[in-house]
């Protein structure tokens, strides 16, 4: 309705940062860029730019919100000199339909105001991505790993110093790079493969050395997850057997995962292709929120017979796990998806 346009306008800017903040990305991240009114599209009156402030490029737009008044049904409309534009429109000489309404408190034809927000889906998922993804230390790395790092990394930083063929700039970056992450290895260790990934790394020999033994102490003591909302969370669930070659562990397994997903509101995956704690890495780094593991106790066959019926789910951002009988499963878990 013209006149309210503007509080409108206010509140589908509150509710546009909610929006945002219901899938991952908080309001802290982003500054609100109120358009100066030199550089507004021509139809709008005014609009706000969402920026969000991404790890690697900055503040940049994610969403522009532009209170557009009745410039988008005012060009559409026919008699648009009987109903009072605010907008500069061009003339419309072939429309057939009136887009306005009759409002009975003022007895005029009024041609409602449109308030568009308007979100490119590739920035929204990189700024989700972004605040999803971490890197944490799950794992006191051991000493002797520890050294076997440290002492790669000062090899090559060494070769890297002394290697003529390198552009000078190629060659100060990469040095820098790793005489940064050699202050501490134990903490920098998750930055070794962008170290090797920058420009020039490949043309050092013992850059392979320095990979082999950065991998294995990067799967010892971190992991990389994506602490994703469980509502843009492409998998919700993964289910694993115990042991693979258990027909009994692994029916229930499979029929656990069919259950689950019966109803299209909760994709599952069924998984058994390696150790119970690789499984949990693999759904860790794509941002599954809950595992369930089928186990020996599971049926009865363990230690304590009051687990039977009951499966191991464990919570993706703490680790933790829980024993949940499985006719409870898929109410436990709608609970914690909201």
């Amino acid at each position: 309705m013209p006149g309210t346009d503007e509080e409108w306008h206010a509140r589908w800017l509150e509710d546009r940062l909610r929006w945002w903040e219901s899938i991952g990305v908080p309001r802290s991240r982003m500054q609100i860029f109120d358009v100066p009114q030199a550089d507004l599209a021509h139809y709008s009156k005014r609009t706000y730019d969402l920026m969000y402030d991404y790890p690697t490029l900055g503040y940049e737009e994610i969403e522009g919100i532009a209170n557009r008044t009745d410039f988008d049904l005012g060009s559409h409309t026919r008699d648009q000199a009987e109903l009072s534009l605010t907008a500069r429109v061009k003339e419309n000489s072939d429309s057939v339909a009136r887009l306005s309404y009759f409002d009975p408190e003022s007895k005029r034809h009024v041609v409602p105001f449109v308030i568009e927000p308007s979100a490119g889906v590739g920035r929204c998922a990189l700024a989700v991505l972004s605040e999803a993804y971490d890197e944490q230390q799950v794992k006191r790395l051991s000493d002797e790993r520890r050294q076997a790092v440290a002492d790669a990394l000062e090899a090559f930083a060494k070769s890297v110093a002394r290697n003529e063929k390198l552009a000078a700039e190629q060659r100060d970056a990469l040095f820098a790079r790793a005489e940064t992450i050699g202050a501490d290895v134990a903490a920098n260790l998750p930055q070794i493969p962008a170290l090797l990934d920058m420009q020039g790394a490949a043309s050092i020999e013992l850059g392979k050395k320095l990979r082999g033994q950065a991998e294995p102490a990067l799967d010892e003591a971190y992991r990389t997850v994506l602490h994703l909302k469980p509502a843009v969370a492409p998998v919700k669930v993964a289910v694993f057997p115990l042991k693979r070659n258990h027909p009994e562990i692994v029916a229930t397994a499979r029929q656990i995962r069919k259950d689950l997903q019966a109803d299209g509101n909760m994709r599952t995956v069924y998984d058994d292709t390696g150790a119970i704690g690789k499984l949990y890495r693999r759904q860790d780094e794509i941002g599954t929120p809950f595992c369930i593991t089928v186990d020996f106790d599971t049926l009865g066959e363990g230690k304590e017979g009051a687990l039977k019926g009951t499966v191991t789910v464990r919570d993706r951002d703490s680790m933790a796990q829980e024993r949940v009988p499985m006719a409870e499963l898929k109410a436990y878990l709608a609970e914690r998806m909201r």
